[in-house]
């Protein structure tokens, strides 16, 4: 069983959660694992996940990916999910290395600051 990784340390479980979420869209495990001697909240990957997950969290940040032309930023409604996934994504994924696939599954306005970077951060 591969080893767990941290990716990003958060200081709530609400911030810990919308990484957690990213992760997902761009199709990587991840979970949430509270640490009680700090307080923070751990998202973890399999170590082997670790680059990956670096690079769809690299547009979170408040600095642009290295390479933007190889990052596409979608975003869409929840009705066209099954559409995106079946049919975009799969495109994307083999084409760019850095991805950031949105939904509104659960839209809050933590979100925003993720998808005002996301948009800046575009090539």
């Amino acid at each position: 069983m591969p080893d767990q990784i941290t990716v990003r340390r958060c200081a709530t479980q609400d911030e810990a959660e919308v990484f957690n979420r990213i992760l997902s869209w761009n199709d990587i495990a991840s979970k949430v694992v509270a640490d009680s001697k700090t307080g923070e909240f751990h998202v973890q990957v399999n170590t082997e996940k670790e680059q990956a997950a670096d690079a769809a969290l690299k547009v979170t940040d408040n600095r642009p990916p290295s390479n933007p032309h190889k990052f596409a930023f979608v975003s869409h409604t929840a009705i066209d999910a099954p559409f995106i996934e079946k049919h975009l994504a799969p495109i994307f994924r083999k084409r760019y290395m850095d991805f950031l696939l949105l939904n509104y599954f659960r839209f809050t306005k933590i979100y925003a600051q993720y998808i005002l970077r996301g948009l800046e951060n575009s090539g």
